[in-house]
């Protein structure tokens, strides 16, 4: 077996260190994926009826978490959630157990679905403004088409 060294000249290479050179790229390969995760500006959960949001969100460097499909409400509060910022379409089914699950929602009732990019823009610009990434429990942040977004903190 034989392989180039960096000056470009052919080596020879035994077969264990083959293997070992295989292991050592994978290993880097790993470590760069999770440079790139830890490069993202933060995670989100999106809720079924938002999942279009998906791409557009990752293109502007969010983490994107789907929950499974199947999975009730109380399953996605109880085992997704804590700790996370939550995007649905579909608050009321939410809003009174984020406090206890210490969930973030972003609100998204009050905006049209026209375009996902502009959409996706106006969540990022938000999740800045508010300074999301760093609070990520306790409030609801309602969207407005407008962007008139209003900001609540949550209690029990």
């Amino acid at each position: 077996m034989a392989a180039r060294d960096g000056s470009g000249i052919k080596v020879a290479m035994n077969p264990k260190s083959a293997a070992i050179n295989r292991v050592m790229d994978a290993h880097q390969q790993q470590i760069e994926a999770r440079e790139q995760t830890a490069m993202a500006r933060g995670r989100v959960v999106l809720d079924e009826n938002v999942s279009s949001l998906k791409s557009e969100l990752e293109a502007r460097n969010i983490r994107v978490i789907e929950p499974r499909k199947g999975l009730s409400d109380d399953d996605i509060k109880r085992e997704i959630l804590p700790g996370r910022i939550f995007i649905t379409n579909n608050t009321k089914d939410f809003i009174d157990d984020a406090s206890v699950y210490e969930y973030g929602i972003i609100a998204l009732e009050g905006t049209s679905k026209a375009d996902e990019s502009s959409l996706a823009k106006d969540i990022s610009d938000a999740i800045r403004k508010h300074s999301l990434w760093a609070k990520r429990t306790g409030f609801v942040l309602l969207m407005s088409s407008e962007g008139r977004h209003r900001y609540q903190t949550l209690t029990e």
